[in-house]
């Protein structure tokens, strides 16, 4: 029996390395894929770059941040040659190229987060950046409409052949499913909530009949 515990203890040392072995291999071979991947596809921006080709190396410089791997540096010089290219583009009034850029450095944070890699004020940045670009365009395409009538939502409604105004009927149903609400409530909270006798049933029948009715005027 002395000699077996020991053989036992060994036996299952053993295997605890050899599964920690595995892993580690494991995790080797996936940081030496990630960061061959990664080294290639900056290695392709940088290409497309010199071949006056920006649509191309935002893609390839896409594809390097979203290949993040232990000690690798290319993941994050995707997201810098990404921003770099969303600010010249910027900076030269080329949204469409900017926007791009911006939200390919957002959509490489969606893909990546995880709670070993993501930067979350880096998405944040992007998001800014996005929504000013947006806002920007809107202000210029408002400014090249000046006949452009802005309604308001009811004013849109009614054209589109729906009133979004309540009904006087929908304000007197609510007025009395309100007061009629009430007043049962405050019955039943003097019985207690409980529904021993006629009256107490009477009080939760108008409860219900009052938020049904309060239901069916929001509804029309």
């Amino acid at each position: 029996m002395s000699d077996a515990a020991p053989s036992t203890s060994g036996s299952v040392r053993a295997k605890g390395l050899a599964v920690g072995f595995a892993a580690l291999a494991t995790l080797a071979l996936a940081t030496v894929h990630e960061t061959r991947e990664g080294a290639n596809a900056m290695l392709a921006s940088d290409v497309a770059l010199a071949a006056k080709n920006p649509d191309l190396a935002i893609a390839e410089a896409f594809s390097a941040a979203t290949h993040v791997a232990p000690f690798s540096p290319y993941a994050r010089e995707g997201h810098a040659r990404l921003r770099q290219i969303a600010e010249d583009a910027e900076n030269r009034g080329d949204d469409e190229l900017a926007l791009t850029a911006w939200r390919a450095i957002r959509a490489a944070e969606v893909a990546t987060k995880s709670p070993f890699s993501g930067d979350a004020a880096r998405r944040k940045h992007a998001e800014a950046a996005i929504a000013r670009i947006d806002a920007r365009r809107m202000l210029i395409l408002g400014a090249k409409s000046p006949g452009f009538v802005r309604f308001d939502e009811g004013e849109l409604a009614k054209r589109h052949g729906r009133d979004p105004t309540p009904a006087p009927f929908t304000f007197l149903v609510l007025g009395a499913a309100a007061v009629a609400f009430a007043t049962a409530s405050g019955a039943l909270a003097r019985r207690g909530f409980g529904l021993r006798g006629r009256p107490s049933w009477i009080a939760a029948a108008v409860v219900g009949v009052s938020v049904a009715g309060a239901a069916f005027a929001l509804a029309r």
